[in-house]
């Protein structure tokens, strides 16, 4: 009877990346690293805020499976829509969950079984290799155990950004993981229906920019290359270097990481170029040097020109060299591609404090603080911010912020280096005097700043930069009936650049619907004045014309 065998060496890879978070695993893994570095989020006790903002990443959405077409999603194949209210329950449920470090509802509720049919699906191999690989498929799991230990441990929060619809005709819910270090990191969840009730069917983490069900289908095809050509097999040949891919992962785990990295890029070409190796390297030289990261960052690039993940990688490489405005382009594709998170425009907020903008950096962190009043990021790019123009107002009303609205403790000011000029200011001393005592109970929080007033577009208010645009569906009973013509509305523009409350101004029965669900999806670029994010009122047209 023929023997078959599945290839090592990327199950090896796969371990090494499931233990920094970035793809599924097997078996517990050591606590991942933060995937990048952001802002740092704190003062920890006797400390406070840093004296200066450091940028983070992030990254893209679920692409398509690029290598071998695009695959079936898994089993799950009853009627799912991203607003049915069993599944805003499912999902409010995995992140509450989650959040308490409590894996166990989102790996019951995870079909492997069906990543497994999309890994196979359209393809046929001997049924003795069709059961090894469906035992080690089946040993996956969403790769959520790690991600529930830091949740536990408080080491990361983790924040539901949206339920989507999907580009692959499936709901996704989208989440944000954020570090104590500011490391930030996104997974999106695909949803489908088994038996009336949600399940997962595929997940991904935007970090390593490809689908678990992807991930599983090159393990599969390079399976049937090794059945069908043996040791001729590219997948064969790379197995002959598993014993090394063991040796550099020891080095990685004694933290030897300059050592490690050094060894994987002597390994041939042909090894390197395997997407998960490229990866890997990525993971080593965040440990090692800015020069190696970016190294890392163009070899995945020259391999895979349009992976997801490229921009979150060289958000750290672009602000490193100090290329400050491409990587605000960078942070701004990242959040467009998840469909907009505020925590970006913190992230941006950074780099613009490095480019020494600090109008511009004050700008992005208001807006990220009124988009989301719970990020606590947003209020220490303010102090920082303010500590670099010697704005003593804002410094106090920043510290004052973190204080009691976040429960931030902020040590002895006098002995930091940083708030030498602020602690000789009249503001200081009245800071310190308004401060509740020490171990006492907060009695009520500073309130937010009231919404600024819209303003509208005219004179030198001009409209706002439309970054995203989304075409109006043409309803059939429209078409049907040869109705046609233009459909003006009043939009009201969110300091976000979200397209907020929709009015008909002059409408069309049969089409006015369809403009406004158009329009609903639409993003701009924040409308400014004096600095500061503002409220926009515009009017809009869309036209529909019978061709």
């Amino acid at each position: 009877m023929t023997r078959h065998r599945l290839p090592t060496l990327g199950w090896t890879l796969l371990q090494v990346l499931a233990a920094s978070n970035l793809v599924g695993q097997a078996a517990p893994q050591p606590t991942p690293e933060p995937a990048l570095k952001v802002m740092r989020p704190k003062p920890r006790p006797a400390a406070t805020a840093p004296a200066a903002v450091a940028p983070p990443p992030a990254t893209r959405p679920a692409p398509v499976s690029r290598a071998h077409g695009p695959l079936p999603l898994p089993r799950p194949s009853l009627p799912i829509r991203a607003d049915d209210p069993d599944v805003v329950e499912f999902v409010a449920r995995i992140g509450a969950t989650m959040q308490a470090g409590d894996a166990s509802v989102l790996e019951a509720a995870y079909d492997v079984a069906g990543l497994f049919d999309a890994a196979i699906a359209g393809t046929s191999g001997p049924p003795a290799l069709i059961g090894q690989f469906r035992s080690q498929a089946l040993g996956w799991t969403s790769g959520s155990a790690t991600l529930a230990d830091e949740l536990r441990s408080g080491s990361a929060t983790l924040q539901l950004l949206r339920v989507r619809e999907g580009v692959r005709g499936r709901p996704e819910a989208v989440f944000r993981r954020v570090g104590v270090d500011g490391g930030v990191n996104f997974f999106v969840y695909a949803l489908g229906r088994d038996s009336s009730r949600p399940r997962v069917v595929d997940s991904l983490a935007l970090s390593y920019g490809e689908w678990q069900s992807e991930t599983l289908r090159r393990r599969w095809i390079a399976s049937l290359e090794v059945a069908r050509l043996g040791d001729r097999a590219p997948a064969a040949e790379l197995d002959r270097y598993e014993p090394e891919a063991k040796r550099i992962q020891g080095l990685q785990t004694a933290g030897q990481f300059a050592e490690a990295l050094a060894a994987l890029v002597r390994l041939p070409a042909s090894v390197q170029a395997n997407r998960d190796a490229l990866f890997w390297r990525l993971v080593l030289a965040q440990k090692v040097g800015l020069q190696e990261l970016a190294a890392a960052v163009r070899a995945l690039e020259a391999r895979y020109p349009r992976d997801p993940a490229i921009d979150m990688y060289k958000l750290d490489v672009l602000t490193g060299m100090g290329e400050y405005d491409a990587a605000v382009a960078a942070a701004e594709r990242i959040a467009a591609a998840v469909g907009g998170d505020p925590y970006m425009d913190t992230i941006a907020a950074g780099i613009l404090f490095q480019k020494g903008d600090y109008r511009a950096a004050r700008a992005r962190a208001a807006q990220s603080a009124a988009a989301e009043p719970t990020l606590v990021n947003p209020w220490f790019a303010l102090l920082a911010i303010s500590l670099a123009e010697r704005d003593h107002s804002e410094t106090a009303w920043a510290l004052t912020v973190l204080e009691t609205r976040f429960q931030q403790p902020i040590g002895d000011l006098t002995a930091m280096p940083q708030y030498a000029t602020f602690v000789q200011t009249p503001e200081y001393t009245k800071w310190a005097r308004s401060r509740p005592a020490p171990g006492s109970v907060v009695g009520g929080l500073p309130p937010l700043p009231p919404p600024p007033t819209p303003v509208r577009v005219g004179g030198n208010i001009q409209e706002p930069r439309k970054l995203t645009h989304v075409d109006a569906v043409y309803p059939d009973i429209a078409k049907q009936a040869r109705v046609q013509g233009i459909v003006i509305l009043e939009c009201l523009i969110t300091p976000a650049g979200e397209v907020g409350k929709v009015e008909v101004m002059r409408g069309i029965p049969l089409l006015d619907q369809a403009a406004i669900d158009a329009v609903k999806q639409w993003r701009y670029a924040p409308t400014l004045l004096n600095g500061v994010p503002v409220p926009v009122i515009m009017t809009v047209t869309v036209n529909f014309k019978l061709s």
